[in-house]
Parts: structure tokens; C-alpha cells; sequence
């Protein structure tokens, strides 16, 4: 393979990322209307009444978000790619992200299929209905271990790159490990349904979505011009 081919495929990769951001946001803002979330103190009927109301619609949503988390993976693929440029091998810092970006890949898909369960059927009770937008919720907006690793790899590679012009800079690494710091007092989603602490609330949702969103943005950025970059030296 040449090395424009490569970097062709790199670029595609690269802008994978931004294809995740635009399809997941298609998918949950605009075909779902689930930004924000439905209150997670709803009773069972009334969750049940939003989410059968919306079966076809949410169904497309969720197709569409198991694509989102596709291009997802491929992006965290080409970003532990440049790392393990930084590392000079397939070190471990490499393996943690990829790893992580696996995880995440479960993270985004199986809360998509556990809602398309949860419309699936008209005649489903509505607890069962209810029990499956918990479970998916809990999941999509709760398992954040995969992230915080993402973001630590990311601070720790700002601050090892000793390069002229390293993959991360310095700010965008301290900038991660604020964005830990914003994600983990969102765990308390698990002990709360109303409120600011819940999965619709300023801390359990909205401080952990923006957040998210801006380190995956400045992240796309940073690895496409990188690549680009490569892209001009061949």
C-alpha cells in the first residue's frame, strides 16, 4: 500500500468522528427527541405513552445511533493509531484507547437496541416499557469508565509528546483531565430520579454532555489536522 492510499484511509477514519457527532446528534435531537432526556421520575405509563407514541421514530433513531457508534470506533481506532506514533510502538497508552473506544462502541449500541426492544411490541406492558428506558438510560449516560480513559490517555499523551508538533497540545491535556473531573460527580444518576442529580438534571446530563461533545470535537479536530499534516510531508 502507498502512502497516499494509506492516508487516504486515515482521513477517512478521521473524519469518521465527525460523522459520529452528526448522526448521533441527528438521531437523538432531531428523530428521537431525546435532547434532553424525559424525565427520569416519570411515572411507568406516562414513559410508556412517550416512547410507544414515538415507536417508528425512535426505532430509526436508535438504527441510526448503532451507525453513529460504528464511525465512533473507527475514529478512536485512527486516534490510537497517532498515539502509538507518540509512543513509538504499540505501547499501552495505544491499547488503552483502543480498548476503550471498543467499550464505548457497547456503550452507544446496547442502550440503542434496548430501546428499540422497549417500542418493539405495541401490547408491552408499560413497567417492562419503563424497566428498559432505566436500563437504557442508565447505561448510555452511566457507563463512563470507557470515557475517563479515553480522556486520561489523551491528557497523559499531551504531556509526554516532546515533539515539534505533538498530536495534542498541552492545554487540550489539562483541558481532559478537567472534563474527568466534570464526568465523575455524574454518577450519582444512579442514586437519583429527580432533580439536578438525575439523568435530566445540570450534573447527571447536561455538564457531562457538553463536556463530552467538546473534548470529542477538539479531539476531531487535532487528529484530522495531524493527518493532514501527513498528508502535506509525503
Amino acid at each position: 500500500m502507498n502512502e497516499i492510499t494509506k492516508n487516504n484511509i486515515h482521513l477517512f477514519y478521521g473524519w469518521s468522528g465527525v460523522a459520529f457527532v452528526v448522526i448521533l446528534s441527528f438521531a437523538f435531537i432531531v428523530v428521537a427527541g431525546f435532547f434532553p432526556p424525559p424525565s427520569a421520575s416519570l411515572p411507568a405509563n406516562e414513559i410508556a405513552e412517550i416512547l410507544s407514541g414515538n415507536s417508528a421514530a425512535i426505532k430509526f433513531a436508535m438504527m441510526l445511533t448503532m451507525f453513529a457508534a460504528m464511525f465512533y470506533f473507527l475514529f478512536t481506532v485512527i486516534t490510537a493509531k497517532l498515539i502509538s506514533k507518540v509512543e513509538g510502538e504499540v505501547g499501552v497508552l495505544t491499547l488503552t484507547y483502543a480498548s476503550s473506544g471498543g467499550f464505548n462502541l457497547i456503550a452507544f449500541s446496547f442502550p440503542a437496541i434496548w430501546w428499540i426492544t422497549a417500542v418493539f411490541r405495541a401490547d408491552t406492558p408499560s413497567y417492562v416499557v419503563q424497566f428498559l428506558n432505566d436500563m437504557s438510560w442508565l447505561e448510555f449516560l452511566g457507563f463512563v469508565t470507557p470515557t475517563l480513559m479515553l480522556m486520561s490517555v489523551t491528557a497523559v499523551v499531551s504531556f509526554v509528546d516532546k515533539s515539534k508538533d505533538p498530536l495534542f497540545p498541552r492545554w487540550f491535556g489539562c483541558f481532559c483531565l478537567w472534563g474527568v473531573t466534570m464526568f465523575i460527580p455524574g454518577q450519582v444518576i444512579f442514586f437519583f430520579n429527580e432533580g439536578p442529580f438525575s439523568w435530566d438534571g445540570m450534573v447527571g446530563f447536561w455538564v457531562p454532555a457538553i463536556d463530552f461533545y467538546l473534548q470529542f470535537i477538539f479531539t476531531i479536530f487535532f487528529v484530522l489536522r495531524y493527518i493532514y499534516r501527513e498528508r502535506r510531508e509525503i
